[in-house]
Order: structure tokens, then C-alpha cells, then sequence
């Protein structure tokens, strides 16, 4: 039952992905417009969870408790202030000007060519690195239950995942990622379920938690104002991740009409939240049922086959499904910018699809080899990606939508500044507290105003 579940499963994206390709033009592999507000939201949501959700957010419930719980929380006010104010400006200007890509819109001129390849590069690179982790999230996910070695998982893993979004593009990855999306759905409700008939609601939770530390039932950290900073640092991260996220940005971008963009917030709000929070109840559940983990990011996987042949499989085909969701978003996001932002090819041709399709599986062979070579925290490498991001193309992507006025060199210069300085506070400060992202939007806004004064004294 276990290997037909997994092998419908595996059909289904193929065949998803299959039937996006007969219907995909060449000029539409890497973006098309007309999709409704639901679809966009389930397919931002699921892509924004990737492996971290049922990897990282199960740890953090495992080793945090009731404080794990903060950061959702804390996302949320990110993600709220990302959609009321930057997700309309998003469609407004891409159903009038007409761009495919995000450093497309942050070449506001014909003439912006700097911008658009510094822009695309760092998108490679950051989108490459988050790749890496739901790769990391895959072997992590499948090695407490299968005896095989890491990198074979990875490198069956990227394969498969690359094979279908080379095949059917942009469609295929929204479409496959709405269907990952109730799957996840089913293992969060079916999973919690469980965790309540085995071990009995959240009264006699908070007990056997307090029984383990008193501190695994407080919302707050033991050093409270440490706790606060970090909330507030990650909920900038949220509000940086809607704006800098390719992955995200183009579900935004391919809505069919403007009522659609609150349809689609409130999907991916609620997902998202349901999602997250359902996972680290998860992963408290599961230091009860199993204390003394060595990785706690393994915590579900670990379980998963004790709640039977046919749950525990449908448990790790949702997790895979998590996985996917991202792994597959951000592979076409990442070759999107290398393929389109990056090379000098005809832009409606077919050697252009083709191009697509060899960055498709350049980028996810990368990002395997690297994947098994120095593999890394699934929360560690996912936070870093993000917090990159926001502090470079989020700077630059808030200035664009705004309408500020600046010239390329200075708004190339903003980003790579911002991105210096979310990285110089990750390396050089010891309790980082998630402000990486903060400081360095900080500094390249500081970087923006300041060219704006130096052009009106001159």
C-alpha cells in the first residue's frame, strides 16, 4: 500500500505537469497570467512553507514549546503588512507595463540593464541556497525510514522534481503546488488528530510539557527582551519575503483581475498560519512521544510509520508534498532569472524554452552536489535565504513599487549594501536575534536616501 500511495503520487505531478505542458506556449514556460485568486493563494502558500514546515517548525515545537508558536505569529504581522500594502501595487504595475519577472520590474527603463542582471544574480544565488535546503529537508524526511544513503535521495529527489517543472513550466509548478497544498493540509488535520486520541488535549499537553521544563510551556524565552527583538526581526523577514520572493511575487504577478489579490492574501494567510502553528503543536506532541531526539528536525519522520501502513505513508507523501511545493517553485524561479534576466537569448523563441529547460536541471544539479557535500539546518539555510533576499531585492522591489525616484547605479548599490550588511550581522554578531534581515533594508534605504540628497545638491 505504502509504494502504490507513493507511486500515485509521483504519476500525478508527472501527469500534472504533462497536460501544463500541451498548453504551454513558449512564450508562457516561465510565466502566464488569468489565474484566480484561491489558486494563487494555496499555490503562494504552499510554495512559502516549503520543507521548513514540516522539518524546521516540527523542531521548533519539539525544542521550543508554546514559544515556537511566536513565530508565526510574528510572521503574520509581516505577511499582513505585505499584502495591504505592496501586493496591489505588485498586479497594478505588471498588468500595466507588462514585466515577467521580478528583475524586470526592478529594471524600471529599457536602458537598466545593470540592474536587472545584478538583481538576477543575487536571486540565483539566494533562491539557490534556500534550494538546497528543501533538498537537505527531503533526506532529513526520508532517512529514520528508508536505509538509503543521503546523497542518493537528494539526487533522486532533484532529478524528479527538475524532470517536471522542466516539462510543464509555470503552470505545472502552480498546479502541482496547489494539489501538495492538500496534502499538507491532510497531514497537519490527520496528524494532530492523532497526537490528540494518543496523547489527550492541550490541558494534559501543558502538563507532560511542564513536566519535561517548566519553560516548554511559556510563550515567553527566558530572556524576554532577547524574545521580543527576535519577533520583531522575524516578522520583518515576512514582510521582506513577499516582496523579494520570486517564488511568491509572480502568483501576485499572474492573478487574473485586482479583486483577486485580497482572494489570494487571505488564502495564503490562512495557510500558511494553519499550517505552521498545526506543525509546531506537531512537534510538542512529539517530544512527549519521543524525548531525547539527536535532530529534532526529524522528529515527524522519525514517527511517521507508527500510525500505520496507510497514514504513515499519506504523512511522509505530505511531507514530500511540502518539500516539493518549494523545491519546485524556487528551481523555475532560480533558472527563470539565470535563463531570462541573465542570458542573451531571443525572448519568444523556441531555443528560449529550451535554454529554460538546461538552467532548470544545471540549477537543481547544483544545488544537489552542494546539497550533499555541505548539507546544513533546514531552519538555518531557509532563514539565511530569506533574510538575503529581503535585505537586497525587497529594498530595491519597495523603492521600484513606490515610485521613488533614484538612479541605477545608486539602486544597484542599495542592494548589494543591504545584502553586505544582513550578512557582516549574521557572521559578526553571536545572537544574531533574526535582524539580519532588518539591518540590512536599513542600510540600503540609508543608501537610496542618500542618493536622492546627493542629486538634488548637485
Amino acid at each position: 500500500m505504502s509504494y502504490f500511495l507513493t507511486a500515485v503520487s509521483v504519476i500525478g505531478c508527472i501527469a500534472i505537469a504533462y497536460r501544463a505542458m500541451r498548453a504551454t506556449k513558449n512564450e508562457d514556460f516561465i510565466f502566464s497570467r488569468g489565474i484566480n485568486g484561491f489558486v494563487s493563494g494555496l499555490s503562494s502558500g504552499a510554495t512559502a512553507n516549503s520543507g521548513f514546515i514540516v522539518i524546521g517548525a516540527v523542531g521548533m515545537g519539539y525544542t521550543m514549546g508554546y514559544a515556537s508558536l511566536t513565530y508565526p505569529l510574528a510572521w503574520l504581522v509581516g505577511d499582513i503588512f505585505f499584502w495591504i500594502l505592496f501586493a496591489p501595487r505588485v498586479f497594478k504595475k505588471v498588468n500595466a507595463e507588462g514585466q515577467c519577472s521580478v528583475p524586470e520590474i526592478l529594471a524600471r527603463h529599457n536602458d537598466w540593464a545593470t540592474i536587472r542582471k545584478v538583481a538576477a544574480f543575487i536571486i540565483v544565488i539566494f533562491l539557490g541556497v534556500y534550494l538546497v535546503a528543501q533538498l537537505s529537508s527531503a533526506a532529513k524526511a526520508i532517512e529514520p525510514q528508508i536505509e538509503i544513503s543521503n546523497t542518493a535521495v537528494i539526487v533522486l529527489f532533484a532529478l524528479f522534481v527538475a524532470t517536471y517543472t522542466a516539462m510543464g513550466g509555470f503552470k505545472a509548478s502552480v498546479w502541482t503546488d496547489v494539489a501538495q497544498a492538500v496534502g499538507m493540509l491532510l497531514v497537519v488535520g490527520g496528524v494532530n488528530w492523532w497526537c490528540i486520541t494518543e496523547y489527550g488535549n492541550f490541558n494534559v499537553l501543558s502538563r507532560k510539557l511542564e513536566e519535561v521544563s517548566p519553560e516548554l510551556v511559556s510563550l515567553a524565552s527566558s530572556q524576554t527582551t532577547t524574545g521580543i527583538i527576535s519577533m520583531l526581526g522575524f516578522a520583518f523577514v515576512a514582510f521582506g519575503y513577499g516582496l523579494s520572493q520570486p517564488q511568491v511575487t509572480t502568483r501576485i504577478m499572474a492573478l487574473a483581475k485586482s479583486s483577486d489579490v485580497i482572494k489570494a492574501a487571505c488564502t495564503h494567510i490562512a495557510f500558511v498560519q494553519a499550517t505552521w502553528i498545526g506543525m509546531c503543536i506537531i512537534g510538542m506532541y512529539l517530544r512527549i512521544h519521543s524525548p531525547g531526539l539527536g535532530d529534532p528536525e526529524t522528529a515527524l519522520s522519525s514517527v511517521a510509520l507508527e500510525f500505520g501502513p496507510v497514514w504513515g505513508t499519506l504523512v511522509l507523501v505530505g511531507m514530500f508534498s511540502a518539500i516539493i511545493s518549494s523545491a519546485d517553485s524556487l528551481l523555475l524561479a532560480s533558472s527563470t532569472a539565470l535563463s531570462w534576466d541573465l542570458l542573451p537569448i531571443a525572448p519568444n523563441s523556441q531555443s528560449n524554452k529550451s535554454t529554460h529547460r538546461v538552467c532548470v536541471f544545471f540549477i537543481a544539479g547544483i544545488a544537489a552536489y552542494i546539497a550533499t557535500v555541505a548539507p546544513g539546518s533546514v531552519f538555518t539555510l531557509s532563514v539565511l535565504a530569506s533574510a538575503g533576499l529581503a535585505a537586497s531585492i525587497g529594498t530595491a522591489m519597495a523603492v521600484a513599487l513606490l515610485r521613488l525616484q533614484t538612479s541605477q547605479i545608486c539602486a544597484c548599490l542599495s542592494m548589494l549594501a543591504g545584502l553586505a550588511a544582513a550578512v557582516a550581522w549574521r557572521l559578526l554578531t553571536e545572537n544574531y536575534l533574526s535582524l539580519d534581515a532588518a539591518v540590512g533594508c536599513t542600510i540600503s534605504m540609508f543608501v537610496i536616501l542618500a542618493g536622492r540628497l546627493l542629486a538634488k545638491d548637485s
